[in-house]
């Protein structure tokens, strides 16, 4: 019994070692396969020697006016730079951080793959690559940025092919004229004439290490933005290369040893240039790069005596931080100026909006509920709303006001009660409809404070204050007005559709609110522009201090987007949504000087109410015939949302129950 046993264990080894055996060869066949580049894979990328050809990159931005837009940084996209040119140690460096088996593999590291693949298991995610520079260089000019298995096979694919049709060398130099260094510089040349003013073929090794460096994250490792940080991988870099014989131990001292040496501080990035490539290369699906490879003409709406004026004025701005300002054209949704002081590409940088949320999350949605009038009296007092206890600027509470005033003057727990009152879900699907997103995870009411998990852009909150002196009509705002290949032909042409977002009566009911905050509210710094401006400020931050401020404002012709912020530190502490974001819209809009008026649609109406029924009892109701001038309160209302109910027979009315003046308040706009 115990044999047949013993038999039957074996047997069953045997059978299990020769299934694994098989599923192994199996695998291993299926492997070679797919990333033999010879078999052909339906929808899989295939080796294009254009895509190679073209990395002498050739682009042609155009201003409104069709006249070509010149840049320092991005003219010099143009520049090509040979591999014989460059000393040694320049390539040197980049094989060393990046793919040191670079003159061993055939287009894949399989060392690397495997211990990037154990430590992937391990951490349970993919943090590792294990891309080599041939794989990069697929990557940047064949493929999308999306981090799948499917993009990751067809990298290994190509660039095997890739390396059987081009020497090292020849791939070397293309990839180290394609890979991007941060503030729109691309390709070795460009980076060495920005970085450190000179050709490339004059780095040292220090510098070419430093370049190096930079790539694997350029916001991340900016010599500018965060020199220790940058230092700290630029000297990782050169102990690989002393590690792998590329520099002897007196290099690496010499180099180590070394400050940053930088020239001197270049001009901030432009802005709209950023904007403007990263809308096209969305519009193309393309990553940002890719569009030097096609010799595109790109057609945008920049402004050239608009762009010249915000150029000045970051000029002139000091600030320990970032600072953005943008103008658009409400009617067409274009944007014609970008500007500011920062070296780093804000084209896709999402910040916490604060208060300046507060229209689209909070008031818009209880307005288009239904559920308030701008007059409806709400209590301000400290509340704590199931666990989540809000509080105003200083801790202050104004009692009984109004829907108007709370947004007048950006009151933190009435915003609130009134997110809570339509719903969070209900209120984030009106947000929806201004152009804003939300993540999955943003369930809870500190997003009627402006608490995202992400954020929001610059131009998308200028899009959605746009929305309201448009008669509520919603359009994305574009930089790219067309694009057309180097045969002339149109590959796109911006068409500006607009679609409802709220009843066009509360979109005029907001921006009467709006405009009382940009005269005695938040954004008062703005009162002395005139009586067709309307504004809204917002701080985001913590009980440290802030980290974003902004001002947004907008007439019946233009809308102006202005933010400041920091992501190393906290702004300087008097800076807040109402003061240097405030200040700087002020001159923008005086110096576009709309002087157009906000014209309020047929569906809006005024109405008095009865002011006892108001102050004594909280309720809106309209004024009896016989109450006299003084004992009514002129207030509009939307058609479509009429107290229909008439006060009693007018009684008289004690002024001592008025409500508090809040003229007099001075109050910063709350966290």
């Amino acid at each position: 019994m115990a044999k047949n046993r013993t038999k039957k264990r074996k047997k069953a080894g045997r059978v299990i070692l020769v299934s694994l055996i098989l599923l192994l060869s199996v695998t291993v066949l299926a492997g070679f396969l797919i990333l033999e580049p010879n078999v052909r894979i339906y929808a899989f990328a295939e080796l294009d020697k254009n895509r190679l050809t073209d990395v002498n990159k050739v682009l042609t931005l155009a201003d409104d006016e069709g006249n070509t837009i010149s840049d320092p940084i991005y003219d010099n996209n143009k520049i090509y730079t040979h591999l014989r040119d460059l000393p040694r140690h320049v390539p040197d460096a980049f094989v060393a951080i990046e793919d040191k088996r670079f003159y061993a593999h055939k287009g894949i590291d399989y060392l690397r793959v495997l211990s990037a693949a154990k430590n992937n298991l391990f951490s349970g995610s993919i943090q590792e690559g294990a891309s080599t520079i041939s794989q990069q260089l697929i990557k940047n000019t064949h493929l999308k940025n999306e981090k799948t298995f499917r993009r990751k096979l067809q990298e290994m694919r190509v660039a095997r092919a890739l390396e059987r049709e081009y020497a090292k060398d020849d791939i070397l130099e293309m990839y180290l004229n394609i890979v991007y260094f941060g503030s729109n510089a691309y390709g070795i040349g460009t980076a060495a004439k920005y970085m450190f003013d000179k050709s490339a073929k004059e780095l040292s090794v220090a510098e070419s290490a430093l370049l190096a460096a930079v790539i694997n994250n350029p916001a991340r490792y900016s010599p500018y933005e965060a020199p220790d940080r940058a230092k700290g991988r630029r000297d990782l870099v050169l102990k690989r290369m002393l590690d792998q014989n590329l520099i002897d131990e007196a290099a690496y001292k010499s180099a180590v040893d070394q400050p940053l040496k930088l020239a001197a501080a270049p001009k901030p990035a432009n802005q709209y240039i950023n904007q403007a490539l990263c809308e096209a290369a969305r519009i193309l699906s393309k990553r940002r790069y890719q569009l030097f490879d096609g010799n595109y003409r790109i057609e945008t709406y920049y402004d050239r005596g608009l762009q010249g004026f915000l150029d000045g004025l970051a000029a002139e701005t000091e600030l320990n931080g970032d600072f953005q300002m943008i103008i658009a054209d409400n009617r067409s949704g274009a944007f014609l100026a970008d500007s500011g002081n920062s070296h780093r590409d804000l084209s896709e940088l999402r910040r916490q909006p604060g208060s300046a949320i507060k229209p689209f999350v909070s008031y818009a949605p209880a307005l288009e509920k239904k559920l308030v009038y701008p007059v409806t009296p709400i209590l301000d007092e400290k509340t704590d709303f199931d666990g989540y206890a809000p509080g105003n600027f200083n801790g202050k509470y104004y009692g009984w006001t109004d829907v108007r005033t709370s947004l007048v003057h950006s009151l933190n727990v009435p915003a609130v009660k009134l997110t809570e009152m339509t719903g969070v879900e209900q209120s984030k699907q009106i947000a929806r409809r201004f152009g804003l997103s939300f993540d999955k995870t943003d369930t809870g009411l500190p997003i009627a404070l402006g608490g995202m998990t992400y954020g929001v852009t610059l131009p998308e909150l200028c899009d959605a204050y746009r929305v309201l002196p448009s008669g509520g009509r919603y359009s994305v705002g574009g930089f790219v007005k067309a694009i057309y290949d180097r045969a002339g032909n149109c590959l796109y042409k911006r068409e500006a559709a607009k679609v409802r977002a709220i009843d066009p009566g509360n979109a005029y009911l907001l921006t009467d609110m709006l405009q009382e905050c940009a005269r005695i509210g938040t954004a008062r710094r703005l009162k002395g522009v005139g009586g067709n401006v309307a504004a809204k400020t917002g701080t985001a931050g913590s009980e440290a201090g802030n980290t974003d401020a902004y001002c947004i404002a907008y007439t019946p012709g233009y809308t102006v987007a202005v933010w400041a912020g920091s992501r190393e530190a906290l702004l300087p502490g008097e800076i807040a949504g109402g003061t240097l974001p405030a200040k700087t819209a002020e001159k923008i809009l005086r110096h576009l000087n709309d002087t157009a008026a906000f014209e309020p649609p047929e569906t809006v109406t005024r109405l008095d109410i009865d002011l006892n029924a108001y102050l004594k009892d909280r309720k809106i109701l309209l004024a009896n015939d016989s109450a006299p001038p003084k004992d009514r309160k002129p207030a509009l209302f939307s058609d479509y949302n009429l107290p229909r109910q008439y006060a009693k027979p007018h009684t008289f009315i004690d002024n001592s129950t008025e409500l508090d003046n809040f003229e007099q308040f001075k109050i910063v706009d709350s966290l």
